[in-house]
C-alpha cells in the first residue's frame, strides 16, 4: 500500500534526541512503523548514529518513546480549512503591506 509522508515528532534532552513518525495518512502509526532514531548527542555531536538497538540505552528510549506518544497523541489536530484561511489573511496582510 502506497502511504503519504508521515508526521515525525521529536524529543529532545541536553543529552538525547529521539525522534519518531507519529501519523501516517491521517491515523496515528502503529509501533511498527514508528521508525524511531535515538541520538546520543554527547557521544555523537553531528547526529550520525541510530542508537535505537544498543542495549545500554533500552530504559531512556522506552522513556522517550512513552512521553513522546502521549504527547503527540494529546494534540489537536489542525483543520485544512483553518490553514488556507490563515494563509489568505498573511496574503492580505502582505499586500497591504506593499501598498504603503
Amino acid at each position: 500500500m502506497n502511504h503519504g509522508w508521515p508526521q515525525r515528532v521529536c524529543i529532545r534532552t541536553t543529552r538525547f534526541r529521539l525522534d519518531m513518525n507519529s501519523m501516517m495518512d491521517g491515523e496515528f502509526v502503529s509501533e511498527a512503523d514508528e521508525d524511531i532514531c535515538f541520538i546520543d548527542r554527547l557521544k555523537d555531536p553531528m547526529e550520525q548514529v541510530n542508537r535505537i538497538n544498543d542495549p545500554e540505552y533500552q530504559p531512556i528510549i522506552h522513556e522517550l518513546v512513552k512521553k513522546l506518544r502521549a504527547y503527540s497523541r494529546s494534540q489537536k489536530l489542525v483543520d485544512d480549512a483553518m490553514v488556507e484561511m490563515d494563509m489568505e489573511k498573511i496574503k492580505a496582510y502582505k499586500k497591504a503591506g506593499q501598498t504603503k
